[in-house]
């Protein structure tokens, strides 16, 4: 295998939250490999301008949490040409970049896969709200705009009760149906809609029209299938620790450090499952991956002895970088540490130690800061109670018979 020493990265198409950790996870993924990172900004049509910018470790950092994307996006047309496609490989041969990352949706892979067709190394990161990328589960940012249609709904359906009226919410999606389908089912509309449906159809045909009722308990059970479902197999409600969520199974589960400290695996999909045997030298856990039974408690004995035999912080070193789903269980204090509260300033430290807290969210041309230390208890008793009209002597007497505390 050539090791390459230089890689582009570029995201393309209409923006989608994750863009800016799919970057991240790039250069430093890269940076821990020894390869350079170059950004391409403004997708393929910084491409053919040759608008190309060295990234590293330190200007990726801090943008795990914003949205949109640090490269910043476009739809190109020249591109969609073969002669452009080809000056678009010429740019990429003259800056040397031997391989690119594309993040992007469907008109972005489809210029990745005209570049992989031309015999040049192309990675396509699926990246897109409509979720609708041939072969892919679930695309970046489609899970966050699912999150933003029910938080879009718990608003509305406040507004539409107290007018009593009945609100339509248009969703996007392009040509698929993934966000508006799922929206419908967990935010409750799709039962009401469905049996809506059905009442006008019944309608049509008979003449009769119905009262339809409706109830979100209802649509939670019915669309609880995966429980139902392991109800149905096994009989009974399984304890906690034995179905898939909870410990059942080996690759999801958490396991001692040596140190005592407990790490957190979440590898249910295979390829994470692989990665984490790998990476702890174990190739031979691959087939325990769902097991259960005798099997599953043995490959979890396995797995906590191989867990147990290194440190908390043995382990973070190793898995850094690896993309497998693996995560300390880390401590309250450790999180107010975490370099993304560090990097959006959300934890202030005092000369005296003690921790303010900035609010959850900022503003361009502020920053978070502690104009004046918060008042000790009691310190402004007598202020206050003397705006309330009480005068001096019964501010005193209220102090000694400690009804008030100075």
């Amino acid at each position: 295998m050539v090791s390459m020493r230089r890689i582009g990265v570029l995201t393309g198409g209409g923006d989608a939250p994750g863009m800016n950790p799919a970057i991240r996870a790039v250069v430093r993924t890269a940076a821990a490999a020894g390869v350079e990172v170059y950004g391409i900004r403004q997708a393929y049509t910084g491409l053919l301008a040759g608008d190309f910018q060295r990234l590293t470790s330190r200007d990726v950092s801090g943008i795990i949490g914003r949205g949109g994307t640090i490269l910043q996006t476009a739809r190109n047309l020249e591109f969609k040409t073969v002669q452009g496609q080809k000056r678009g490989l010429r740019r990429l041969n003259e800056h040397g970049i031997e391989g690119l990352v594309v993040v992007g949706g469907d008109g972005s892979l489809r210029g990745a896969l005209a570049l992989h067709e031309m015999d040049f190394p192309v990675v396509g990161v699926p990246a897109t709200i409509d979720n609708d990328i041939w072969g892919t589960n679930m695309a970046v940012g489609t899970d966050t705009a699912l999150n933003t249609i029910l938080d879009a709904i718990d608003k509305l359906r406040d507004t539409a009760a107290s007018h009593e009226r009945c609100f339509l919410l248009e969703v996007m999606g392009r040509n698929c149906g993934y966000l508006t389908l799922m929206g419908g089912i967990l935010g409750g509309a799709l039962t009401a809609a469905v049996a809506i449906l059905a009442a006008v159809v019944a309608a049509q045909r008979t003449g009769r029209g119905r009262y339809v009722d409706v109830a979100m308990a209802d649509g939670a059970l019915a669309h609880n299938i995966f429980s139902l479902h392991a109800l149905e197999q096994a009989g009974r409600t399984m304890p906690r620790g034995e179905d898939l969520l909870t410990g059942g199974v080996p690759c999801y589960g958490v396991y001692p450090t040596k140190d005592g400290r407990w790490l957190a695996v979440g590898a249910l999909e295979d390829k994470f499952w692989r990665t984490v045997c790998t990476t702890i030298g174990r190739p031979d856990l691959v087939a325990g991956h769902l097991a259960v039974g005798e099997e599953g408690a043995r490959v979890r004995a396995e797995l906590d002895a191989v867990f147990g035999a290194r440190t908390l912080a043995d382990w973070v070193a190793r898995f850094g970088g690896v993309d497998a789903c693996v995560t300390p269980v880390a401590t309250l204090d450790e999180a107010l540490r975490d370099e993304q509260f560090a990097a959006r300033g959300m934890v202030v430290t005092g000369a005296d130690g003690a921790h303010s807290y900035a609010p959850p969210w900022t503003m361009s041309d502020h920053g978070f800061h502690v104009a004046r230390d918060a008042p000790a208890q009691g310190e402004h008793t007598a202020e206050v109670l003397r705006e309330a009209g009480i005068d001096g002597a019964e501010i005193e007497a209220m102090l000694a018979d400690g009804a008030a505390r100075r």
